[in-house]
């Protein structure tokens, strides 16, 4: 399992650095529609023993070299536990890594604990998934575009698929006429 996961990784994750790319890996979590939708064997989950949370977090870390830090996967009602999130974002800020929540309201233990820490943290404006319809993403984009240039910065986190990568590939290679740049998330997670 974990090491046909890593052979994987391994070469997307050095390639994508090479061309001076940031890698970011999605923490899979218990999210707000669990059992229903689960994120596999790697979740962490809400009253597991801690002991195996961690586990799978350093199973996680293990996988590649490099990644910049981990991104809460979608609505996820185990960053909002306390008692369970407490240590895996311990862990995740004492190792350097960054956390970014994607709660739709984002949970105060990560933030906290990256103000007290001086650690890496942001929490996502935008979490585009579930109807990506070309109307629908247009929609969202038009948003997120709005928020950039009202507050000086937006983020999102997309859940795309071949689909709408043309779509975001257009939007994307538009945004430098409409005055918006593009900068790493590690610009917005902020020590």
């Amino acid at each position: 399992g974990w090491t046909a996961l890593c052979a994987k990784y391994k070469p997307l994750v050095e390639a994508a650095r090479k061309e001076g790319h940031e890698v970011w890996m999605t923490l899979p979590v218990e999210g707000e529609t669990f059992p229903m939708q689960d994120n596999g064997a790697a979740s962490l989950l809400i009253g597991a023993p801690a002991k195996d949370n961690m586990m799978k977090l350093y199973n996680l870390m293990n996988l590649t070299q490099g990644i910049v830090g981990f991104v809460s996967s979608p609505r996820p009602a185990f960053v909002h536990s306390v008692q369970d999130s407490r240590p895996i974002v311990g862990e995740i800020f004492r190792r350097g890594m960054a956390f970014v929540d994607t709660s739709p309201n984002p949970a105060a233990l990560p933030r906290d604990a990256a103000e007290s820490s001086k650690s890496p943290y942001a929490a996502v404006d935008f979490v585009f998934d579930g109807d990506l319809s070309e109307s629908v993403m247009r929609e969202r984009l038009a948003k997120l575009e709005e928020l950039a240039k009202n507050r000086g910065y937006a983020s999102v986190l997309i859940a795309a698929d071949a689909a709408t990568y043309p779509l975001l590939l257009d939007w994307w290679t538009g945004l430098a006429q409409k005055e918006i740049a593009t900068v790493p998330l590690s610009a917005l997670a902020k020590k």
